[in-house]
């Protein structure tokens, strides 16, 4: 099954009014520390309540600027279409979304509570080296892996000092995955983005639902190749 990055901003200004449609309005918690980025969030908080651009274009995925990449706000009938699909556990929140004066509150906070990690890293076939996450230019060791336990350990231990994994070529093996909406967590270059399967894309573009848009994975970034 063939997946697409589900891109950040619309590309198509036609359908969605401007690139930035929301990019001020109530914060609330969700950029607070204890707001986790996985697991199911079993407590309530403020919630955000975006505000549109005057030329802005209400649309079925909204995008809000101040919310984490982890987060996705998406009309409340999209979600009750994605049931339909191979989703796993995710989690939703009812949230006001202004605009001209009116107040939409059809609009929900959309959460998938378990991220795809490194475990869809061909380690075989992928090497890293050893970055800084402000500065492109600098080349560390070069560092290969045997499993995922062996990346995570290392990666967390280069955070801790300011350095991180970056990758040299980067295969993913999505093969392993059925799901038809995902979001990948801790993966240098793909890390903090949702995808969604070729079957669920086609489906958006067939009911013409509104501020999609989608790019093949490995126009993303030449280092990264994919195993289906």
């Amino acid at each position: 099954m063939k997946y697409y990055l589900l891109q950040q901003l619309s590309s198509n200004i036609k359908e969605t009014g401007t690139q930035f449609q929301c990019v001020e309005g109530i914060i609330g918690d969700i950029q607070q520390d204890f707001i986790p980025d996985e697991g199911i969030i079993d407590f309530a908080f403020k919630l955000p309540e975006p505000f549109m651009e005057k030329k802005a274009i209400p649309t079925t995925r909204l995008y809000v600027g101040m919310i984490p990449s982890w987060f996705i706000v998406f009309r409340d009938y999209f979600v009750n279409v994605l049931k339909e699909f191979n989703v796993g556990e995710f989690q939703d929140w009812d949230i006001k979304v202004h605009w001209k004066g009116d107040v939409f509150d059809d609009y929900k906070l959309f959460y998938i509570t378990k991220p795809v990690k490194s475990e869809v890293i061909d380690f075989e076939n992928t090497l890293f080296y050893v970055g800084k996450s402000n500065d492109w230019k600098y080349v560390g060791e070069t560092l290969n892996f045997k499993n995922k336990d062996e990346f995570s350990i290392k990666r967390k231990e280069l955070i801790d000092k300011y350095f991180d994994i970056k990758p040299i070529h980067l295969q993913l093996n999505l093969s392993i995955l059925k799901y038809d909406i995902f979001r990948i967590s801790d993966i240098p270059i793909v890390g903090g983005f949702y995808f969604v399967s070729e079957k669920l894309k086609r489906y958006i573009e067939e009911q013409k639902f509104t501020g999609f848009a989608f790019q093949e994975i490995e126009e993303m970034d030449k280092r990264i190749k994919i195993i289906y």
